[in-house]
């Protein structure tokens, strides 16, 4: 158990942190001229996912909005 926790803890004795890598720019698998205007907002392309070739998902957000606190999303 000890041998356990000492390798958990190795990486922050040492100060070896996991990078934080900013996200990629969304990929528009669906080509779709944007920005969205819709109900009186525009959205923008926020995020993508492709997992496989026939399903993919698009997230837009409203340009004055961020993804960490969103209140309208359109899918």
């Amino acid at each position: 158990m000890k041998t356990l926790l000492f390798g958990l803890l190795l990486p922050f004795i040492f100060g070896h942190f996991p990078e934080i890598v900013p996200p990629a720019q969304p990929v528009d698998h669906l080509h779709l001229p944007g920005p969205i205007a819709f109900n009186g907002q525009t959205f923008r392309l926020s995020t993508t996912a492709q997992p496989t070739p026939t399903y993919g998902r698009q997230e837009d957000l409203p340009a004055d909005e961020p993804i960490e606190g969103y209140h309208n999303l359109f899918v």
